[in-house]
């Protein structure tokens, strides 16, 4: 006989049948979870790592002007949390993909054991959406906050770690420590903030349904049928309403996690929108050369060329947008949440001429022949590392001005080498340093040693040039 009841039990497989199943589907469910956890885990690395090299490719080829709208704080934080947030995404977007599914059917099994007082249940979810609709709402304005106040945090440790000779030199060390703190302060309130909001959200109100819900039901159940609730009927729908608490958990953390991606989508397609530097490095000679077979190929030619740090187009845009955020009446609140427009300040002159854009190198011509050495002399502020940056396709050309280097076939990093003027160490010995990879050759190194006015300086050295040295002072 059924549990509770004086109906005859009617297997629908046989018994035995219905035993095995009871161990095999569970054991099935758990291998097709793993697997499935594994599957989203490796998406998710990929589509991080992918993402990253994205960026990674994306800061070496954005131009002055996209420079100017952002900063390295907000690129450091985009390549860690940013990143990071895309990836908890996709490892919930399985779950969150199936818990409807999972809470239609659960409900509808449900309604097969208590009839119309599932509605009751249904009724619940539909009075707590306004609530789920406010956590997250609340839940995506501190996530702002907080990735704000880390942009700034960053930025702000950067500079300080940059210059952290002069913050010594002039015992700014206080001052910086104070600023850095208020930052941090404001980042852990915004933190404390959204830890407090999920939490609540989710503890007291979004993982209490699946517990208030069997209550309501039956009671409701009890009333419209008339007789006390069974054995079998409150079991089952006990363990359904069980079954239904796992996508009930699931179903909100996986939007809070779509919502802090999205937020960071944004954040890195705005970035990824900024202006590039472009392709004016061409692979050959200049086409008015005139070379002859025997002739000197210059392996470096610019014909009347000019190169700026920005393209006069972006430029215009961007004092365009400044004069009219500028002419734009700020928009504050008042007390009563009111939009109140504050005076606007005087329109600017429509006729007015826009800001000239500085040429950084203006109709220049260059010709470097195969093993030459080529001196560029002159006063600070004249132009030579531009020309360098030029070479090298950092600058942004104008009037349609190439720079001609033969690859012969071969990629632009097998055949221009630079060596920046900003002076660099790696971690490691001052040998090594000198060495920088290559095979120790006795007679080679003293003569290099002795050329470079060394030898003063690694007798002073407590152990020579075996002295372990790293950038800004780790040894």
């Amino acid at each position: 006989q059924s549990l509770g009841t004086d109906d005859e039990f009617q297997p629908r497989l046989h018994i035995w049948v219905e035993v095995a199943l009871l161990f095999i589907l569970p054991n099935a469910v758990s291998l097709l979870q793993s697997r499935h956890n594994c599957i989203f885990a490796h998406v998710s690395v990929f589509v991080r790592t992918s993402v990253s090299t994205l960026l990674y490719r994306k800061a070496l080829n954005v131009s002055a002007a996209g420079r100017m709208q952002t900063s390295t704080g907000q690129v450091v934080n985009m390549m860690s949390n940013d990143t990071a947030q895309l990836q908890r995404f996709l490892q919930f977007i399985g779950f969150v993909s199936v818990a409807p599914l999972q809470i239609v059917l659960a409900l509808v099994m449900i309604f097969q054991q208590v009839g119309h007082a599932t509605w009751v249940g249904v009724g619940v979810m539909v009075v707590f959406i306004p609530v789920n609709v406010m956590v997250f709402s609340v839940i995506s304005k501190y996530r702002r906050t907080v990735i704000k106040c880390t942009d700034s945090r960053v930025k702000m440790i950067n500079e300080v770690l940059n210059g952290i000779r002069i913050i010594k030199f002039y015992a700014w060390e206080k001052p910086f420590r104070g600023t850095i703190s208020e930052i941090r302060e404001a980042e852990m309130q915004a933190l404390t903030k959204l830890a407090y909001v999920q939490a609540v959200g989710f503890s007291m109100i979004l993982l209490s349904i699946p517990i208030i819900q069997p209550i309501l039901v039956f009671l409701t159940y009890v009333k419209i049928q008339g007789k006390p609730l069974d054995a079998a009927t409150a079991f089952t729908t006990v363990a359904l309403f069980n079954v239904m608490r796992f996508p009930f958990a699931f179903l909100p953390m996986g939007l809070v996690q779509y919502l802090q991606a999205k937020i960071s989508f944004i954040r890195l397609k705005k970035y990824m929108g900024l202006p590039e530097l472009g392709e004016y490095v061409v692979d050959g000679t200049h086409p008015d050369g005139g070379y002859q077979d025997g002739d000197a190929v210059p392996i470096v030619e610019i014909k009347n060329g000019s190169f700026n740090w920005l393209d006069p187009a972006e430029a215009d845009a961007a004092a365009t947008a400044a004069a009219t955020a500028a002419a734009a009446p700020p928009v504050r609140k008042s007390f009563f949440g009111k939009e109140v427009k504050a005076p606007a300040a005087a329109a600017a002159d429509p006729e007015a001429e826009p800001p000239a854009v500085s040429t950084g190198l203006r109709d220049i011509s260059l010709k470097i022949t195969p093993g030459s050495l080529v001196a560029v002399v002159g006063p600070v502020g004249s132009g030579k590392s531009s020309l360098l940056s030029c070479i090298l396709g950092e600058m942004e050309a104008l009037n349609s001005s190439r720079v001609y280097i033969p690859m012969d076939g071969k990629a632009a990093d097998n055949k221009v080498g630079y060596c920046a003027q900003t002076p660099w160490i790696v971690n490691n010995t001052v040998r090594e340093n000198i060495l920088f990879g290559r095979p120790f050759l006795r007679d080679r190194y003293d003569e290099v040693v002795a050329a470079a006015a060394l030898l003063d300086d690694l007798a002073v050295l407590p152990a020579g040039d075996a002295t372990e040295i790293g950038e800004r002072g780790i040894n």
